[in-house]
């Protein structure tokens, strides 16, 4: 099981910046994923942390020579990370998702909208861990297997639908094997 800390659009914000990397070492991450805005925080973390960093740039990392998004794989599971600026996900996630499934990858990391997000949209599975300069990041745990578990949710068990409260119609309980991607959404 690999434990990564994911965060997003941190925008210079020091104090959540130090909490943070305080819980990647308590936490004990193998690595951890910036997604963008600000890359000198992602550059602060990589000095700061005796853990890999994998970053990309956002929409206000302006004449970043740096990539707009990569491609990892851990435990076998492909993973996307990208800002989500130029799938315009502040509209929606169909751009991100039509992309990710192009792509055949497991999961699309995002950030961009500052808003906390799991969830599949179409047949893709899309992860916001929200702006950490709110406060916001996200523990993925990816082991061998599928990609099956979200934690960080009261009473929330493996096989139970998370959806939009407009969309609130739950999907058929499905049987599950051990979970092998689990998140926890928190605020430090």
């Amino acid at each position: 099981m690999t434990r990564i800390g994911v965060v997003s659009d941190s925008h210079g914000g020091r104090l959540h910046l130090e909490r943070f990397a305080e819980i990647c070492r308590a936490e004990k991450f193998d690595q951890v994923f910036h997604l963008g805005d600000v890359l000198e925080d992602a550059r602060w973390l990589e000095k700061n942390l005796d853990i890999p960093v994998t970053s990309v740039a956002g929409n206000c990392d302006f004449y970043a020579h740096h990539p707009r998004e990569a491609r990892v794989t851990v435990e076998g599971k492909r993973l996307l990370l990208i800002h989500g600026d130029r799938y315009r996900v502040k509209l929606g996630y169909d751009m991100l998702s039509y992309y990710a499934e192009e792509n055949a990858v497991d999961a699309a990391l995002f950030g961009h909208t500052h808003q906390p997000f799991a969830g599949y949209v179409g047949r893709a599975l899309l992860i916001n861990p929200g702006a950490l300069k709110n406060g916001h990041y996200c523990i993925l745990e990816v082991g061998v297997g599928d990609i099956v578990a979200i934690s960080g949710f009261p009473d929330l068990l493996i096989g139970d639908t998370i959806c939009n409260v407009a969309m609130a119609d739950p999907l058929p309980f499905v049987k599950i094997d051990e979970p092998t991607i689990s998140m926890t959404f928190c605020i430090n």
